[in-house]
């Protein structure tokens, strides 16, 4: 029993080690004592030196831990990595064998006892594996979450062993809709008492809203409140409503032809000359979208002046041999993520996130739960485009994941409305997009 627990201590501290990036010399400290019966009791002298021993390795620890975050951010590692692990697991097993030794004092110690504790360490290496062989994106991101031990508020750090087991569970049980509700998706979860539309689609929950500003204002931020506006086409209501009724500044993005030719303003647009002339302070429309990566991707146009990342299949079955394919036509548009733009506009907090992307809500929310955990955001406002529904619950398994992580992150629906199932108004020769089902829903957390 004795040794049961002594090795289950062990275990926790390389547990630890392991996901934290903890340094060897934390790992190697057991906080207890083997007395000569081998029985296991709390040693006051040992937690002073394990105390000690962490204080003086702290600026090692933050150098570990920084350079595990470098690795997972870049998906780079080092060359040396297996060498370093070696040589740190034969550093831990040595101290071990001191400080248990030093705990001791002049009592005889069973070597025995520490083969075998070393024995289990090295076997315990071998199933976790390595650190460097987890941290390695090839083609999947690999998760991790912002910060909570650093000054700069998107700074990311990797997650636990079982931070991660989580994270995959909620995305495989969401995707299976093998959830405790897997009609959650369509309930208003909770009632928003101050509601607004913005004479626009997307509603947004003002309960609580002076409280918000009060904390901007005393965290001496320089916005009274940030919006970000994702896909507005030519149709700027909601972020313009919101600097004008709140005083919020708003960073817009839409990457498609119609939105650059109505931002260019030939024709004179009373309204994109008065947003120029508020200054990127309060208006700024960037000519990007929205995607789950940072670069540029294929997206298609159709007949409702946007771009899709949707394309119309090319149905040869319905195409007779001898008229030639139409495909819509194609743009190599630049995205970014959303930390990406949040780095870049100089933000840390988003009081308002819509998104009306036309299809790429997904990656960009995928790559938003990924790479940043939850989110730093206060509510957000999605339009949902989907094919795939599982007729059992009437419910997009895709849609499941994604609400799924917005409520393991607090987030609650506080407007949803009923699904409906439209057939696009496209059709070029044998392409046509089938019928799509759509739906908007909202979710808060600041304003609960």
């Amino acid at each position: 029993m004795a040794f049961r627990s002594f090795s289950l201590c062990l275990f926790s501290w390389l547990l630890h080690g392991v996901n934290a990036g903890s340094s060897p010399e934390v790992l190697a400290v057991p906080a207890m004592q083997i007395d000569a019966t081998g029985e296991v009791a709390a040693a006051s002298d040992a937690h002073g030196m394990m105390r000690k021993r962490r204080a003086a390795s702290a600026n090692s620890q933050k150098r570990s831990v920084k350079s595990s975050r470098s690795i997972s951010a870049d998906g780079g590692q080092s060359q040396n990595a297996a060498a370093d692990r070696a040589a740190s697991t034969s550093t831990m097993l040595l101290q071990t064998r001191q400080v248990t030794q030093k705990t001791v004092g002049n009592k005889d110690l069973d070597a025995s006892v520490l083969e075998r504790v070393e024995s289990r360490l090295l076997k315990l290496e071998s199933l976790l594996g390595e650190l460097s062989s987890a941290i390695v994106e090839d083609g999947v991101r690999v998760p991790t979450r912002i910060s909570s031990e650093s000054d700069d508020p998107l700074a990311l750090q990797n997650l636990t062993v079982f931070e991660r087991l989580r994270h995959m569970e909620h995305k495989i049980d969401g995707g299976l809709n093998w959830i405790k509700d897997p009609q959650l998706f369509e309930e208003q979860q909770v009632k928003c008492q101050n509601m607004s539309k913005l004479k626009t689609d997307h509603y947004v929950c003002f309960d609580k809203w002076e409280e918000i500003l009060a904390k901007r204002q005393q965290a001496h931020s320089k916005q009274k409140c940030v919006v970000y506006d994702l896909g507005i086409r030519a149709n700027p209501e909601f972020g313009v409503n919101m600097m004008k009724q709140q005083g919020c500044s708003v960073r817009a993005y839409d990457p498609s032809p119609t939105s650059q030719k109505w931002w260019e303003n030939e024709n004179g647009d009373a309204v994109v000359t008065e947003l120029k002339a508020a200054g990127d302070d309060m208006y700024k429309l960037n000519l990007v979208g929205a995607g789950g990566t940072d670069g540029n991707i294929q997206l298609y146009e159709y007949n409702w002046q946007q771009v899709s990342i949707y394309r119309a299949e090319n149905d040869v079955t319905a195409r007779p041999k001898s008229e030639p394919d139409v495909p819509p036509q194609a743009f190599n548009l630049p995205v970014k993520t959303l930390r990406t733009m949040m780095l870049e506009n100089g933000d840390s907090y988003i009081d308002v996130l819509k998104v009306d992307v036309e299809g790429s809500e997904y990656l960009f929310l995928q790559d938003m739960f990924d790479r940043m955990g939850c989110p730093p955001v206060g509510q957000l406002q999605l339009e949902w485009h989907h094919f795939s529904v599982d007729s059992r619950y009437g419910s997009p398994p895709e849609m499941n994941v994604l609400h799924n992580m917005l409520n393991s992150c607090g987030y609650k629906a506080f407007y949803n409305r009923d699904h409906w199932r439209a057939e696009p108004d496209y059709n070029q020769g044998a392409r046509k997009i089938p019928p799509m089902r759509y739906t908007l829903a909202a979710y808060c957390k600041d304003c609960l």
